[in-house]
């Protein structure tokens, strides 16, 4: 079709938080299984062209072709997380795979042709494991159609399912997205979870501002007849305005240093919460920082420097 640059299927989909796991797995050349330490490998039918189309480079070898028809010797693609932790190496190209049997209890044979790199195709989430993958038309029944294009992708939906339906009348299609769309329902809760969050943080952190600026700004404002006082004895009032400034501050950096203290602390607990994040990143510890820092400043500058323009008189007065 126009706008169509590749084609190909696959079973299970992509990206659907699910994997194949083959049960009885063995490998040429490795005394490994996929049940060692939990350790279990993902298999993926594909269709001829299925590398391509995903954007996936194969690393030695080659993809699936047409002649790899049911009647045809079975051969089987590796990606490099499968052939490292099997092998060791990525040139594992003639190496064989027994991924099926006969029926009879008799193992049979896939020849390795091909290594891919890594795809994060379960989960984007979750980091590339060990998977091979095999030709869909030996083995599977159903898949998913990924068809790449040259432009918008939703433009074309609509003429590919009519193509679709113009040679079997019958064949549902359904669930039809692009792969924009399958990444964002992926993180769906996640994204929500991350605004919720941010509101509540965002939330607290004015709560905290405004708090702090409210008693600096009255405890400063409790010290005008002090003010005045040291303004009557001859002191300048920048210097008092300096001194009561350097007072308020210290509860302020206590405040600081006791909270970042608490925070490097409970790095470990919410790691596990976090994705692409590292929980002691120090921009956001020196961000918060210089914050409370800048509020508690004009918390100080403020009614201080309004104190220090009062008539001394007055202040000597002031309740």
């Amino acid at each position: 079709m126009p706008g169509v640059t590749s084609a190909a299927a696959v079973s299970p989909g992509l990206l659907d938080g699910m994997r194949a796991v083959h049960g009885g797995l063995s490998v040429e050349g490795s005394d490994i299984t996929n049940d060692d330490q939990g350790f279990a490998v993902t298999v993926r039918h594909v269709s001829p062209g299925y590398f391509q189309a995903l954007g996936l480079t194969l690393r030695r070898g080659r993809e699936f072709n047409e002649q790899d028809s049911p009647q045809s010797a079975r051969v089987a693609v590796v990606n490099e997380r499968m052939a490292k932790r099997y092998w060791g190496t990525i040139d594992v190209l003639g190496k064989h795979i027994s991924t099926f049997n006969d029926g009879k209890g008799n193992k049979l044979w896939s020849e390795v042709v091909g290594v891919v790199r890594d795809a994060r195709d379960i989960d984007v989430r979750i980091e590339p494991h060990a998977e091979y993958y095999v030709p869909l038309f030996q083995d599977a029944s159903s898949f998913s159609l990924l068809v790449r294009t040259a432009g918008d992708p939703a433009a074309l939906i609509p003429t590919i399912t009519k193509q679709i339906w113009d040679e079997y009348p019958e064949m549902p299609v359904t669930n039809v997205l692009t792969v924009r769309e399958v990444i964002e329902q992926s993180v769906g809760d996640e994204k929500l979870h991350a605004v919720l969050l941010g509101i509540f943080a965002g939330t607290g952190l004015l709560m905290a501002l405004a708090g702090t600026y409210g008693v600096i700004a009255y405890v400063v404002e409790r010290k005008t007849q002090e003010i005045g006082i040291r303004i009557a004895l001859g002191a300048s009032r920048g210097d008092v305005l300096l001194l009561v400034v350097r007072d308020a501050f210290l509860p302020v950096l206590a405040g600081i240093g006791v909270g970042i203290a608490v925070a490097v602390a409970a790095q470990r607990a919410i790691a596990s919460q976090l994705y692409g994040v590292r929980p002691g990143d120090p921009l956001t510890f020196i961000g918060g920082a210089l914050l409370m820092l800048l509020v508690a400043a004009l918390a100080c500058w403020v009614p201080g420097r309004r104190a220090t323009r009062v008539d001394p008189m007055l202040a000597l007065r002031y309740e």
